[in-house]
């Protein structure tokens, strides 16, 4: 016998619908909404137990399969009659096609998590990037407000790393950049948010932080991890290091950054490891 493998007007539409998803587990659905109507019956996706195996089979039920990104899910077609072979072929052609369309949506859906994650991330150093420290440094004022919580922005700049960059060489210099990074994440909680937001400078995020004096400790921490070169050299002369703390020294994300900008700035003379609270600045220095 031979199948007609060309969609009808009801088939093109169930096609549309589960192409018209944008998630597997929506995409699923709609292909078992769409099967039990096409052929008056009941399709569901069969469930793991506890232990990851398959459940067995509803008795008189039918199970096809299908297979996306290396993952296989039964489907069981339950109805009083067993689909006929025509009927049964029909659905294989409707499955695998579905099956085509999920794999694609699931891929595209991997690269753009894929490129998502790379937009974010510093490839150096793997810490946030500029843009994505911004991102989290608004969330977290959202949060803050909400909970009534002071959280605090530090901007780290490595003192004469220009020099420690041209006498040891650009390779050395980003080991040595990528070392800081893993040593700057250590000092932090999981929640809190280190960036990389220039050549040789850093962006960190502490959320919660309770009270200044909190701060002070952190940035203690800080200052004596970086008193010490990744990598041995006379030329290494540790950080500057100034601080903005929400709400006392900004309500945004931009006036939190541009606080310790200011704060770093105002230690720019100095060619020994040093660090600034913008709140504690003269006025005539804000």
């Amino acid at each position: 016998m031979t199948i007609d493998s060309t969609p009808s007007l009801t088939e093109l539409d169930l096609l549309q619908k589960v192409v018209g998803e944008h998630g597997l587990e929506a995409g699923l659905e709609s292909l078992c909404l769409g099967l039990s109507r096409l052929f008056h019956c009941q399709v569901r996706v069969a469930v793991l137990d506890p232990d990851g195996q398959l459940e067995t089979p509803s008795p008189g039920s039918q199970t096809e399969w299908l297979e996306v990104q290396g993952h296989s899910y039964g489907l069981f077609i339950i109805r009083s009659e067993p689909l006929s072979p025509t009927e049964r072929e029909h659905a294989r052609i409707l499955i695998g096609i579905s099956e085509r369309w999920l794999n694609a949506v699931s891929e595209i859906k991997r690269l753009e998590d894929e490129l998502s994650q790379t937009s974010r991330i510093d490839p150096l150093t793997r810490l946030a990037n500029r843009r994505y420290f911004e991102e989290s440094l608004r969330q977290s004022i959202s949060r803050s407000t909400r909970s009534g919580q002071m959280l605090a922005c530090m901007h780290v700049d490595l003192i004469g790393f220009k020099k420690v960059n041209e006498a040891l060489g650009e390779e050395i210099g980003d080991e040595m950049l990528f070392a800081l990074a893993e040593s700057m994440q250590r000092l932090v909680r999981t929640d809190d948010v280190v960036g990389r937001i220039g050549a040789d400078e850093f962006a960190v995020l502490l959320n919660a932080v309770g009270t200044p004096d909190n701060v002070a400790l952190i940035v203690d921490r800080f200052q004596s991890m970086l008193a010490t070169p990744p990598i041995p050299t006379d030329l290494w002369k540790g950080a500057r290091i100034g601080i903005s703390i929400f709400p006392l020294d900004g309500q945004t994300e931009a006036s939190l950054l541009d606080a310790a900008a200011v704060a770093l700035n105002s230690t720019k003379s100095s060619q020994e490891a040093v660090h600034a609270y913008y709140h504690e600045l003269p006025a005539n220095e804000r």
